[in-house]
């Protein structure tokens, strides 16, 4: 079976697995609701966003407010997600995908990290400096904090993205189509190849 198709599985078939098949295959198993029904939300809102007329002040201010305390687009914003700059390249269907799926193929380097500390209690983040005696992490509000290695339990690197899974939820089609056409509105500086 494809990876596509295994995603799609329902609950119940991978209950089925022994230990063994359900490891090998724990990289594909989805979190949470199935691939299937992620891919029709991004498919509905791509085709909803595209018969709006968009706004690009209010694309503007949906960037400000949501997306600038980890992207950086034209120069504004933070450098801790991924930079936005390409986005004009991509199409309304691809970016509808990279916002409201961004589980689905989260580059190693964007993976959220779950941290436990001494007594018990557990941040998660994107570990963006390790040094000798302090990590320091970045939550899913762009809040940092510098933890000492000393107070750290352990460390696991998840296969989620520390963009949140729910974005459809935080905006309307209307906010949404008009940051998309925002995004795509800005030509990357000149001189980087995207």
């Amino acid at each position: 079976m494809s990876k596509e198709v295994l995603r799609a599985m329902p609950a119940a078939w991978w209950e089925t697995l022994s230990a063994e098949e359900s490891s090998l295959l724990a990289d594909l198993k989805p979190q949470g609701e199935s691939d299937t029904s992620r891919a029709a939300i991004v498919a509905a809102k791509a085709t909803a966003v595209e018969a709006l007329r968009p706004d690009l002040a209010v694309g503007a201010r949906v960037f400000t407010e949501r997306c600038a305390a980890c992207h950086q687009l034209a120069g504004q914003g933070k450098v801790i997600g991924p930079q936005l700059d390409g986005a004009i390249t991509r199409t309304i269907e691809r970016l509808c995908e990279d916002i409201l799926w961004p589980n689905r193929n989260v580059d190693e380097a964007f993976r959220l990290t779950n941290i436990l500390i001494d007594g018990g209690e557990t941040v998660s983040g994107l570990v963006i400096d390790r040094q000798t005696d302090t990590l320091e992490v970045v939550d899913q509000t762009g809040k940092s904090l510098r933890i000492a290695r000393d107070e750290i339990e352990s460390e696991k690197i998840s296969k989620l993205s520390l963009m949140p899974g729910n974005f459809e939820e935080l905006v309307t089609d209307q906010e949404l189509a008009s940051l998309l056409a925002y995004l795509k509105s800005h030509l990357p500086p000149s001189g980087k190849n995207h």
